[in-house]
């Protein structure tokens, strides 16, 4: 935590057996881990006000904090995870945000049949041209955010039954004719169409 800015720091210098006396402005720093409070300097471009400052190594090894999820009591450490949740919950933490993000800007349903439950909704190649995608990386969540930006047309929201009929029909749509749960709720509200 910074304290205050602009403290003169006065030391000699000797480079070529010739003694200067220099002197610099630096910060007075308090170190961030609740434990220790020590209070050190360091010099104005390392001073940020929104970065951690230990006074050394270990007190910034030897600090910790509990996990931000309801529930986990699970320590963190500031020097290896600093998103504030633990290793086991940080991927779901930036899988299930990307993902939320990712539906909502698809829509968040099913083009063939109207699904809206994420746990069902899968991310589907128009073209069928996904193993390109699969040969020049593993494809992440947050890969396919960077594709919908770039080109929206590639990419669409399909259930894990349609995108599977999908590929059994030879990467064409199948849209059966038969009784579905959807078709029924929007009778209900008079939304159908048929």
């Amino acid at each position: 935590m910074l304290i205050r800015e602009d403290v003169e720091y006065t030391y000699f210098n000797s480079l070529n057996n010739n003694i200067t006396e220099r002197t610099i402005l630096r910060c007075e720093i308090k170190c961030d881990n609740p434990e220790c409070g020590k209070t050190s300097y360091r010099r104005k471009s390392q001073a940020k006000p929104s970065k951690l400052h230990y006074c050394n190594i270990k007190c910034r090894s030897m600090h910790f904090d509990i996990c931000k999820i309801d529930g986990c009591k699970e320590k963190i450490s500031y020097q290896s995870n600093k998103s504030g949740v633990c290793n086991k919950h940080h991927d779901m933490y930036n899988w299930k945000t990307a993902k939320s993000k990712l539906l909502e800007l698809m829509g968040g349903a099913c083009i063939c049949c109207d699904e809206r439950d994420p746990m069902f909704l899968q991310v589907d190649h128009v073209f069928n041209d996904g193993h390109i995608d699969r040969k020049k990386r593993n494809l992440k969540i947050k890969d396919y955010l960077k594709i919908w930006n770039e080109t929206p047309e590639r990419i669409q929201l399909l259930c894990a039954n349609c995108n599977h009929a999908k590929a059994k029909n030879g990467g064409v749509l199948y849209r059966p004719e038969k009784f579905t749960r959807r078709k029924v709720q929007r009778e209900k509200i008079g939304e159908c169409t048929c």
